[in-house]
């Protein structure tokens, strides 16, 4: 055979659906047959013999695009605004065959040509592309859904053509001519773009009534069509040179030269600007580097202040409260951290929440590693001391507690090393924390600690004050109470009083 077969039809959910209410055997195919037997499921092709699996070129299986034709068949609508039958069109499924006869390159070189063109005229709504190598001509079946919210001639040409006559309220004889014609077109358009590049008539012998001899002409000459269309495309730029005459050439490269010079423009301004941008990124660079150096030697001039005032703090001067002077002794061991850089990564890496349940996951696994650790020294000593206690003849029961103490300290061996893993563990992690990270957690703890010894301060101050008024108000109740006059002390009458001296 060397003319084209490309084949294109429509499926519905229910049997006797589409525009081809009848399969193969006579009998009426529903869409999920359809699938089943481009699926090779077993029982669903028995016109094979041996039943391969199919070899997937496009998208997804075929059954993926049956799912997609059953979801968009649930929210279809007919031009009426109905909701579709369950024998409405849901699924365009077609099928392209090469001839036998020809090499393996040739199959492989239209095969690609092929899906291509079916790319290019059904893009997104071409869901899937199968090859079956199980059967005598070589072929691929391809399966097409509609859009979400579109009709279904927007993939069967056939069934669009028909939509166009019903909606100009054509009679069912214009539906069937426009049918015809649309799906001839569609072979047409197959014909030009794919087939006849490679060898292939538009129809066979038997449609046109030739001959052996007629029709084997057809194909020598198809194919020295498609050899020549393939040595014009490869010649077409040797051709248009020697078409073009003299002016047309200088036209060119009068063309070319301005091309050229407003390439060279555009690179030198695509090089200023550049050089630009490189100058800009250069400055932020030197402004970051500048700001970090700052940020840097700032630390460096808190952490000496901060190493002269913590020695105030934890020694505070004797005039100080109980109370006050607590209140800067736990200030300065809150932030006694800051002096040591281990402690600070380790703090950083705690306060981002990705690190900080890393941590926390590790710091649970070593709790529980310890604690099994914990449990089985208890159970070895106790299988230790048993052991020592058995006597001469309990051979088996001192061979027993061996055993389990051998299993203990397996366990033991086991914990520590899973101990060792998460403490190294620990370690790596906190070495990971970036170095900026760590930078910014230590400038705001910083401020944090500039902000409490501050307000501590402040604190101080207002208590003194207070004090200072107190005191004031006490001396002057003093004052007050000192410059009272005392009343005169009266003798009460009948009483006895001791006579005076002399």
């Amino acid at each position: 055979m060397g003319y084209q077969f490309i084949h294109v039809d429509c499926w519905a959910r229910a049997k006797g659906g589409g525009r081809s209410k009848k399969g193969k055997g006579g009998r009426t195919w529903s869409a999920a047959e359809i699938v089943a037997e481009a699926q090779r499921r077993e029982g669903a092709c028995p016109h094979i013999p041996a039943p391969s699996p199919p070899i997937l070129l496009h998208g997804a299986q075929p059954e993926v695009a049956l799912a997609m034709a059953e979801t968009w068949a649930a929210e279809a609508r007919d031009i009426q605004g109905r909701r579709l039958r369950s024998d409405g069109a849901c699924l365009l499924a077609g099928v392209i065959t090469f001839p036998r006869d020809r090499p393996v390159g040739e199959w492989q070189e239209f095969r690609a040509a092929s899906q291509g063109w079916l790319k290019k005229k059904w893009g997104q709504q071409l869901v899937s592309v199968v090859e079956h190598t199980d059967e005598e001509h070589p072929h691929f079946h391809f399966f097409c859904v509609p859009s979400v919210g579109s009709r279904f001639g927007q993939i069967h040409p056939g069934k669009a053509a028909v939509d166009r006559v019903r909606e100009g309220k054509g009679t069912k004889k214009e539906e069937n001519w426009q049918y015809r014609l649309a799906m001839k077109a569609f072979q047409d358009e197959f014909q030009e773009e794919v087939a006849i590049a490679h060898g292939l008539a538009r129809l066979g012998p038997g449609r046109r009534r030739l001959t052996r001899g007629e029709w084997k002409a057809e194909q020598a000459v198809a194919k020295f069509q498609a050899c020549e269309m393939h040595r014009i495309e490869r010649s077409a730029e040797l051709v248009d040179l020697e078409k073009n005459n003299f002016e047309e050439m200088a036209e060119m490269a009068k063309t070319e030269r301005q091309r050229l010079a407003a390439a060279r423009r555009e690179l030198e301004e695509i090089i200023m600007e550049v050089k630009k941008q490189d100058e800009q990124r250069a400055k932020e660079i030197h402004r970051t580097a500048q700001d970090r150096i700052s940020a840097g030697r700032m630390s460096i001039e808190r952490q000496k202040i901060w190493e002269k005032k913590r020695d105030e703090f934890l020694i505070p001067p004797k005039e100080l409260s109980h109370h006050q002077a607590e209140r800067r002794r736990e200030l300065a061991r809150k932030y006694d951290y800051l002096m040591y850089p281990q402690d600070v990564r380790r703090r950083a890496v705690e306060a981002s929440r990705q690190g900080g349940e890393a941590l926390r996951q590790i710091e649970t696994l070593r709790r529980t590693a310890r604690e099994a650790q914990n449990s089985a020294e208890g159970r070895l000593n106790y299988l230790q001391d048993r052991i020592l206690e058995c006597k001469p003849w309990q051979i088996l029961e001192k061979a027993k507690l061996a055993t389990e103490r051998r299993e203990i300290e397996a366990k033991i061996a086991a914990t520590r090393t899973e101990q060792k893993r998460l403490a190294l563990a620990e370690k790596k992690l906190i070495a990971s924390c970036p170095v900026e990270v760590v930078a910014r957690y230590r400038y705001s703890q910083e401020d944090e600690r500039e902000k409490a010894i501050a307000e501590l301060l402040r604190r101080e101050v207002a208590e003194a004050e207070a004090e200072r008024r107190e005191a004031a108000e006490a001396k002057e109740r003093s004052e007050r109470m000192a410059m009272r006059p005392t009343a005169p002390k009266i003798k009460k009458s009948g009483g006895w009083s001791p006579p005076s001296p002399g």
